[in-house]
């Protein structure tokens, strides 16, 4: 708008509507005073009890409902780690009998693993001591070899010691040694205080558990001549001195159980408190429930439960099931309620009975 120069009153005018212009938008000094004033109310009077109260509870409400889907997806990771521990020991097996033309032997009570002692029938260890080559776990194996008498003993129970991670179950104990039972003994490593131990297990038939053991290191020599049992006592793939390889398991890989998770007493976890026959000797000692277990109908599998020793049990400190693995390589989570008849078939390699859908 165009204001002419040499009016006076016209400037005036324009002037008296620019500067109502403005002064619609700017607030009053009363307004300004009032916004101050209740500003340093608000910031000087606080919080009050009532209400830091109910900020409290709400934020314990949140808490309440998030506790419980947090530890669900734990629980489900735990789960998974576990499954796979599963996984990688059966595939490890298989490694083995690819390598040395049978799956991983039982060994012998009591005596612990000898990298001098080769594998098969000559060697004393567990099967999980002879899957540590394939589970890049040779420095482990391997320690001893070369040693003799009490330099060798010596060296052996300090091995029995060294806990390898993908022998325990997450959901149950942390990978550590732990105490064994008061007096245990290993003739060919004297002097463990402490113990690697493990919540997996082959199996070893359906049947009895039939057991014995050179007693002393002057026998070992005579092992081929030593009295053991007849190896028909035994229907599974890993018992006593055992050279089962995937062509003796008549009734299919995948219908054969290999290895699970064990049952366990949650009151021994960590510390011997009970006598528990399977959980006393570790994971390098040969053929025991510590590291077989059965698939008897008379022992069906069970969850882990407070005060109760079973021995000769499959189970798992899982809610929904133990984790139960076939000489195919499969794993699957298999239920507790599982048809017992059905369970037993699973352990024998050569009963001919072949169950389609087990697991449920």
């Amino acid at each position: 708008m165009n204001v002419d120069q040499n009016n006076p009153r016209a400037q005036s005018c324009s002037q008296d509507r620019r500067l109502h212009r403005e002064n619609r938008f700017r607030p009053s000094d009363q307004s300004r005073r009032f916004g101050q004033a209740s500003l340093r109310t608000i910031g000087d009077r606080g919080f009050t009890l009532v209400e830091l109260l109910v900020v409290i509870a709400i934020i314990g409400i949140l808490v309440s409902l998030l506790l419980p889907a947090v530890n669900a997806a734990r629980e489900a990771a735990r789960r998974a780690q576990c499954m796979n521990h599963v996984k990688q020991l059966t595939l490890a097996a298989l490694t083995h009998d690819s390598a040395h033309g049978h799956l991983p032997s039982g060994g012998w009570p009591d005596w612990v693993g000898d990298p001098d002692l080769g594998t098969g029938k000559d060697q004393p260890g567990s099967w999980m001591y002879a899957t540590l080559p394939f589970i890049e776990e040779d420095a482990v194996y391997e320690l001893s070899k070369g040693l003799v008498g009490l330099q060798k003993s010596r060296t052996l129970a300090q091995r029995n010691e060294l806990p390898v991670t993908v022998f325990y179950c997450p959901s149950r104990r942390a990978a550590d040694p732990y105490p064994p039972s008061p007096g245990r003994r290993f003739p060919n490593a004297r002097g463990s205080t402490l113990i690697a131990k493990n919540d997996y297990v082959t199996c070893y038939g359906s049947g009895r558990f039939v057991t014995k053991q050179p007693p002393t290191l002057s026998q070992v020599d005579q092992a081929d001549t030593w009295a053991w049992p007849d190896e028909s006592e035994y229907n599974g793939v890993c018992f006593l001195r055992s050279t089962v390889n995937l062509k003796k398991i008549t009734d299919g890989t995948s219908k054969t159980v290999w290895c699970g998770e064990k049952y366990l007493n949650p009151d021994n976890y960590t510390d011997y408190i009970e006598a528990d026959f399977g959980d006393d000797q570790g994971c390098y000692a040969g053929f025991n429930w510590d590291v077989n277990r059965a698939t008897s109908r008379l022992s069906p599998p069970i969850p882990d439960t407070p005060g109760l020793a079973a021995a000769s049990r499959f189970g798992s400190a899982h809610v929904a099931g133990f984790y139960l693995s076939m000489c195919d390589g499969s794993v699957r989570m298999t239920n507790y309620s599982i048809d017992k008849l059905a369970f037993q078939s699973l352990g024998d390699r050569r009963d001919g009975k072949v169950f389609d859908a087990p697991f449920e």
